[in-house]
């Protein structure tokens, strides 16, 4: 990135090269090229002069002046990276584990690089045992969590006595039957995570009707299995909390706020439309009023292609979709590059807020969008502008389907006027920025409300 710019290098020792999957361990960035045949590392470690800490060197040699690492063609293609933990508790991480089709590579990273051309540093722990999914990975303690390439969810350490002794029972014996079955089609797509003391997987893949010519159809999954990593029996054993149905994930979602974790799921719903979920201490946040979720969305400056000429205000419409309970929307206006500062701010408590009803006086629908649609009040602008940058939050269920502004005098509309949601007056205090997360990025304190 450059500044607000992504940009694609062509110089291969300034930069990275194109890939499909990446990993980052032992101060070292490990590439999957196209392909999915061949490994680089990052040389940024030994390089301290390089511009950027993200450098590569494809002239590097590696062990018999090879020029990548290349996985064994009976192990198939890459289906997956991760930095493994210290399996052994000796230091803070272990092995850069590469999983392929039809087995699994090692490549102890942790060596000093100049011996990496005299010493090979790879491995196939798991020569039989291959992964399914790139997505599925979970490190655990010092154990790794994955899918393998038949669709059962395994544990490394369990697969590596297995492979030992066949007689062992295999990992998901107990959720085995709740999700067995399907051809593997969509096994690529499973997803997993850690959160709350669980480990997720999603499971039954099922494709389903998509929403134009480009994609017919879709995958989503009926459920996830979870996987309990407090167990009250001995900890070799696995405890599984069963399966977890009520959404239907395609992906699952990570991260801290404040110092509080958190998960989420974006569901393909029966509705055909994409939605956030939170997921809960106690299995899946789906009841009948999900929690709400903040999205900020931080549309892009516009000059209205007069770059040159100082703009009035006239006019602005929001337009809003398939709202459901409790939603608040929030505005700031960012003008010629300063700060932002608050614009308005809109509640509905209506379950069917923002609803088109027919004879309706507060909501008037234009015919050719048929969405309904709110007008916040003017901007905190005090002089023309000539470039205008608006944030918008929203809280809660609903679609954000784009947002129009007018300059110049204002416009007589056929429709009249149909503002539901007229919003407050704005404020200027420095606390009323537009946070991600809802608290100020500086102080990390919860901004009181402005009024």
């Amino acid at each position: 990135l450059t500044g607000d710019a992504a940009v694609q290098g062509t110089d291969p020792t300034r930069g990275f090269p194109t890939g499909e999957m990446m990993a980052d361990g032992w101060g070292r960035t490990a590439v999957v090229m196209p392909g999915r045949r061949r490994i680089q590392f990052s040389d940024h470690e030994n390089d301290p002069t390089r511009d950027s800490v993200l450098s590569f060197t494809e002239d590097t040699e590696y062990f018999k002046n090879a020029r990548w690492f290349e996985i064994p063609g009976s192990l198939g293609l890459i289906t997956g990276i991760i930095f493994a933990p210290a399996l052994g508790r000796n230091g803070d991480q272990g092995p850069l584990l590469v999983f392929c089709e039809k087995g699994v590579r090692a490549y102890n990273v942790s060596l000093p690089r100049e011996t990496w051309t005299t010493v090979d540093i790879t491995s196939t722990p798991l020569p039989e045992t291959g992964g399914g999914a790139p997505n599925s990975l979970v490190a655990r303690g010092d154990d790794v969590i994955f899918t393998a390439h038949d669709g059962r969810i395994m544990s490394l350490k369990a697969a590596l006595r297995r492979d030992e002794d066949a007689r062992l029972s295999l990992f998901d014996n107990a959720v085995w039957p709740l999700y067995a079955g399907g051809d593997g089609t969509h096994l690529f797509r499973r997803w997993a995570a850690r959160h709350d003391g669980r480990t997720l997987m999603t499971v039954e893949p099922e494709r389903v009707p998509g929403n134009s010519a480009e994609e017919p159809t879709r995958v989503r999954h009926r459920g996830m299995v979870a996987l309990q990593e407090r167990p009250s029996v001995v900890r070799e054993a696995p405890v599984w909390d069963g399966l977890w149905t009520g959404i239907f994930p395609v992906c699952l979602i990570t991260g801290t706020i404040k110092g509080v974790p958190h998960c989420w799921a974006i569901s393909l719903d029966d509705d055909g439309v994409h939605r956030l979920y939170e997921l809960g201490t106690e299995g899946p946040d789906v009841g009948e009023v999900p929690r709400r979720i903040e999205t900020l969305v931080k549309l892009r400056a516009s000059d209205f292609d007069m770059p040159y000429r100082p703009k009035p205000y006239a006019s602005c419409a929001l337009r809003l979709d398939e709202v459901k309970g409790r939603v608040t929307v929030e505005g700031w206006w960012q003008q010629d590059g300063r700060a932002p500062v608050r614009w308005f701010v809109a509640n509905e408590t209506n379950d069917d807020c923002w609803r088109a009803v027919a004879g309706s006086d507060d909501i008037q629908v234009p015919a050719p969008l048929r969405l309904p649609r709110m007008n916040p009040p003017a901007p905190p602008v005090e002089r023309p502008f000539y470039e205008v940058t608006p944030w918008i939050r929203i809280t809660g269920q609903v679609s954000f389907a784009g947002m129009a502004m007018e300059t110049g005098e204002p416009k007589a509309s056929p429709d009249g006027i149909n503002t539901r949601a007229a919003g407050k007056e704005h404020c200027s205090e420095i606390h009323c920025a537009p946070a991600p997360y809802g608290y100020n990025a500086r102080t990390l304190e919860k901004p009181e409300p402005c009024l």
